[in-house]
């Protein structure tokens, strides 16, 4: 028998609960179990070789699955239940100021944006939660307790928990690690991700799912004296990045216009065939667009997967604190975008004006490799990050 204990601090908003929007937020013990198969997945890859089989197998010796009940026995101790912000109240700095325009940004959708609406949120989120993990493995499999071990250090980088969990909200910054009695040096966490993204012999280029690889890559944003202050510098760069502005400007500075072919295409897009995706399709789907200049614009209007709803997001924000300080990690783990021979189409409500499939995905992600160039390298106007490397 093997014991994993872990103890995560949630040091942004966490939206997770029970269904309830308006009346409370809370810890799901099925989220913690979905944040554990997640990145067991995300560590198996490598681990085991890309065998998808095998991939399957142990997930299912370790978790369980319909044929039977797994190795491992999960249990959640609370150690700080938090504050519970409730909806309709203003999502504010410990300065009493509303949030700024980057976190609301990251937020889009559980909370508003501008006007009287600013940083009021939709549903209820907690702040300030404190847990322990106790992970129990009934047999001491040798390649168990590494795949568990390695799936607590990827947690670590890029894991959150709850809604928008990929935008920063809900970020786990992990406090300590004992695996069976040894005890982890977790300051040592920015070393971690050289462990997780080493090249395995006969690799593909890209996973068949999102998981670390060697083409993963990890940006640590400078730190600061406030989580949410990190998520507001992140978010502010990323809508600098991406926007085309209004006027000349974002957030009153010289608007990029990195993406003008993104907005040319879609505006044209609106009432005309296409042939082309917006680039910016590689940050996730799917994207709604809107524009002031077109009359009667339609509001279910954007880009999307062919068969599905939506595509997640290869880029993970996360916040983490590390001796009193907290730190920004970008985690970008790109894999296959959507599964063989589905497109990404361009859509006016049901009507289809346009479709195309990722090509080849190296320069299909070069808008994402494009924004960690731009925080690395000192080009953004609001934050600066230095990429984590092999060690």
């Amino acid at each position: 028998m093997t014991k994993i204990e872990a103890t995560f601090e949630v040091v942004t908003p966490m939206f997770c609960g029970d269904g309830e929007n308006t009346v409370s937020a809370s810890l799901r013990p099925l989220s913690i179990k979905g944040l554990l198969r997640f990145h067991f997945r995300a560590v198996a890859f490598r681990l085991l070789k890309g065998d998808l089989q095998k991939i399957l197998n142990f997930e299912s010796k370790i978790f369980g699955s319909t044929k039977g009940i797994g190795l491992l026995r999960i249990r959640t101790e609370l150690l700080n239940e938090g504050k519970a912000v409730s909806a309709n109240s203003v999502l504010n700095l410990a300065s009493g100021k509303v949030v700024g325009e980057g976190v609301r940004y990251l937020g889009y959708g559980l909370m508003g944006a501008f006007g009287a609406n600013e940083g009021r949120l939709t549903r209820p989120c907690l702040d300030g939660v404190e847990f322990s993990l106790h992970l129990t493995l009934r047999e001491d499999d040798k390649t168990c307790i590494t795949l568990l071990h390695y799936t607590m250090l990827s947690i670590a980088i890029c894991g959150s928990l709850g809604a928008r969990s990929r935008k920063g909200f809900g970020s786990l910054s992990l406090k300590s690690l004992k695996i069976a009695d040894k005890e982890e040096k977790v300051e040592q966490v920015f070393k971690w991700p050289a462990l997780l993204a080493k090249e395995f012999e006969n690799q593909l280029s890209y996973p068949d799912y999102t998981a670390w690889s060697s083409q993963s890559r990890v940006i640590k944003v400078e730190g600061g004296s406030s989580a949410l202050e990190i998520m507001n510098t992140i978010g502010k760069a990323m809508m600098h990045y991406r926007s085309f502005g209004r006027d000349g400007q974002v957030l009153g500075v010289p608007a990029l216009k990195k993406f003008q072919v993104d907005h040319d295409l879609m505006h044209s897009a609106h009432d005309s065939k296409v042939e082309d995706i917006p680039r910016r399709s590689a940050f996730g789907l799917p994207h709604k667009y809107f524009f002031t200049s077109i009359q009667n614009c339609s509001r279910d209007f954007g880009a999307k997967p062919e068969n599905h709803e939506r595509r997640a997001s290869p880029l993970f924000i996360k916040v983490i604190k590390v001796d009193g300080q907290y730190f920004g990690l970008l985690s970008f783990l790109p894999a296959q975008f959507l599964p063989d021979g589905e497109r990404i189409v361009v859509h006016n409500r049901a009507r289809i004006q346009g479709g195309k499939s990722t090509g080849n995905l190296s320069q299909f992600y070069t808008p994402v490799s494009q924004f960690l160039e731009f925080i690395g390298s000192g080009e953004s106007e609001f934050t600066r990050g230095y990429t984590v490397r092999a060690l």
